[in-house]
């Protein structure tokens, strides 16, 4: 008789169990097949309005600059109201300074310098922004974007690294007159050979956030368009 007592209390506790299981299951259920994480936005370098900060350079100063052979005129970008040159000036630290010249105002400066010193690369310029490319530190390729606004192209320095990366183009992937950025990038697969891929970000509100890649090959085809495509784990 006592045996069958201490079966049947087993059987209810079993019982109960079973249902605290159901229940915790029912409350948290299992993550779906297909979730995916959402790529995080890349971080922004620190902003720096269109007003010059006290230690920026003035004209004048980078005409002195250029006449001591440290700066030189590596850009000019010429618009209906305004003329954009880049200045790159020879240093340790390597520093990029934007004059623009508009004609209804006097010339306006903002650099890259000390600890955001870079090299310039390129300026691309579209309907709406142009987008400056800079090696900022060893093979980091950084992104930034500017606007034109009451006609002459003003500077939020609010690009962002975007490497280190084989190369970068810019153009307008979703049609909105705004460039977005395609990155090419290299991956060493499991058997040992390389292969190179595209990445692609949209500027969203002046962030370049990334959208996806295109599928490794050793002859990739740039893409037309935003890619979804999950990108290769960064070893």
């Amino acid at each position: 008789m006592g045996r069958r007592v201490i079966a049947a209390s087993v059987a209810v506790v079993a019982l109960c169990l079973a249902a605290v299981v159901m229940v915790i299951r029912a409350q948290d259920p299992a993550p779906q097949a297909g979730d995916e994480p959402t790529p995080a936005s890349i971080a922004p370098l620190p902003e720096q309005h269109q007003a010059p900060a006290p230690y920026a350079l003035t004209k004048e100063e980078i005409d002195r600059c250029v006449a001591a052979g440290q700066c030189a005129l590596v850009h000019t970008e010429k618009f209906s109201n305004a003329t954009v040159e880049i200045y790159q000036k020879y240093a340790e630290q390597p520093e990029i300074h934007v004059l623009t010249t508009a004609a209804d105002g006097k010339p306006t400066v903002w650099s890259l310098q000390d600890e955001h010193s870079a090299s310039f690369q390129s300026l691309t310029c579209g309907l709406a922004n142009c987008l400056m490319t800079v090696i900022v530190g060893p093979e980091t390729i950084a992104t930034i974007d500017m606007r034109m606004v009451a006609s002459q192209l003003t500077g939020m320095i609010e690009g962002a690294a975007v490497g280190p990366s084989l190369a970068t183009t810019d153009v307008d992937l979703n049609e909105d007159g705004v460039l977005d950025l395609i990155s090419t990038e290299h991956l060493v697969q499991a058997d040992g050979t390389e292969a190179l891929y595209y990445r692609t970000y949209v500027n969203d509100d002046r962030a370049l956030v990334p959208t996806g890649c295109t599928v490794p090959s050793p002859t990739p085809t740039a893409p037309t368009s935003l890619q979804t495509r999950v990108c290769p784990a960064v070893p």
